[in-house]
Parts: structure tokens; C-alpha cells; sequence
């Protein structure tokens, strides 16, 4: 269950890098030299809008990855609290 929690930033990231790359090569193709300043602006905001949404995105990104590694920090550590306790208890130690 841990493996597949730590896996999903690295899979949104992978996805928000194709959308970049599909707008870009949207934008791409339609170039021109003549093009008409509605277009350009139109084109700008594309690109606007899916960067600065993948910015945001890497950001809340980092703040599940940062609560995660202390979720599994406090997992981790219990474990090894109930581990060295049964460890003991079965050594004879109380």
C-alpha cells in the first residue's frame, strides 16, 4: 500500500508534462508570420494557463510527498517500537 501512495507525484508529474507537450505542439502548428494578434494572444494564454496550472500542481505535489514521508516516517517507527518491544518480551526481558 506505502509503494503505490509514494508513486502518484511521480505519475502526475509525468502527466502534466504531456499536456505541456501537447499544448506546445498545438501552439506549434499553428504559427505563422501573419498571424492576427488575437491568435497570439489566444496562444498565450494557453501556454499560460498550463504552466502556471502545472506549477500549482507541483506544488500541492510537494505537499503530499512532505506529509507522506511523515506518514510512513510514523508508520515505520511504530513498527520498529512493536519490533524491538516483542524482540525483548521474547528474550525474557520486561
Amino acid at each position: 500500500m506505502v509503494i503505490w501512495l509514494d508513486i502518484v507525484p511521480i505519475v502526475m508529474a509525468g502527466i502534466l508534462g504531456i499536456y505541456g507537450l501537447v499544448v506546445s505542439v498545438l501552439i506549434a502548428n499553428t504559427l505563422s508570420q501573419k498571424a492576427a494578434l488575437y491568435t497570439s494572444l489566444v496562444q498565450l494564454g494557453a501556454g499560460l494557463s498550463v504552466g502556471l496550472c502545472g506549477l500549482a500542481a507541483g506544488y500541492a505535489s510537494q505537499i503530499f510527498v512532505e506529509a507522506q514521508l511523515n506518514w510512513t516516517a510514523l508508520r515505520l517507527e511504530s513498527w520498529a517500537m512493536r519490533a524491538s518491544e516483542e524482540r525483548r518480551s521474547s528474550l525474557g526481558f520486561t
